[in-house]
């Protein structure tokens, strides 16, 4: 049999849990207390200003087409690197897809 014996900071995020759980605590107050991010951009996200200058060469060049299109001439011709997924979005989010 294996004991594990909880750590403090273990036990005090267990008692917060148990506070959410019973209603005493709000998932915000709950999320502040053992110290999670709530509503704050993922450290993964690319940077506006990389956005911004990707979105300026589709405008530019390959406005009329289509993500998969924009996405293989961006790799090619200008050496820049986004995921398909995240252009889509992108053209999506400015109404150029």
């Amino acid at each position: 049999m294996v004991l594990h014996i909880m750590s403090d900071k273990e036990l005090s995020r267990l008692e917060v849990l148990r506070d959410l759980s019973a209603g005493r605590l709000t998932v915000s107050a709950a999320a502040e207390l053992i110290g999670l991010k709530r509503g704050q951009p993922s450290n993964r996200k690319t940077p506006h200003d990389v956005r911004l200058a990707v979105m300026d060469v589709v405008r530019a060049n390959y406005a009329v087409f289509g993500p998969t299109f924009a996405f293989e001439k961006l790799h090619e011709l200008h050496d820049i690197s986004v995921s398909r997924e995240t252009l889509r979005a992108w053209m999506v989010e400015d109404g150029l897809w």
